[in-house]
């Protein structure tokens, strides 16, 4: 096995352990619901930065075509944060 498909590997062992970690904690209810939202989005981040880095080869990249990868990400994490509140006063109501 060459040096290159020994990373990938490792990087897909570590990318199906995260995702084992968050089955875990989802269905263990370990946290608070608000704890466990930040948890699981930080274990998320974290699973999206390597596949970014390794898999997508961004990690070798320029700098400026990283940064084209930015406003979208603000806008649709913008986009998200707009709708939450309704989504929330919605739960609220009942009328999920």
């Amino acid at each position: 096995m060459t040096t290159h498909n020994r990373t990938y590997t490792w990087i897909w062992i570590y990318l199906l352990g995260l995702t084992g970690i968050e089955l875990v904690l989802a269905y263990q209810h370990v946290f608070t619901p608000g704890m466990m939202m930040l948890v699981l989005m930080l274990l998320s981040l974290a699973k999206a930065g390597m596949i970014m880095n390794w898999f997508m080869h961004l990690g070798s990249e320029r700098v400026t075509f990283v940064l084209t990868l930015l406003p979208p990400l603000v806008l649709v994490l913008s986009l998200m944060f707009a709708i939450f509140p309704d989504a929330f006063r919605l739960f609220q109501l009942g009328t999920h």
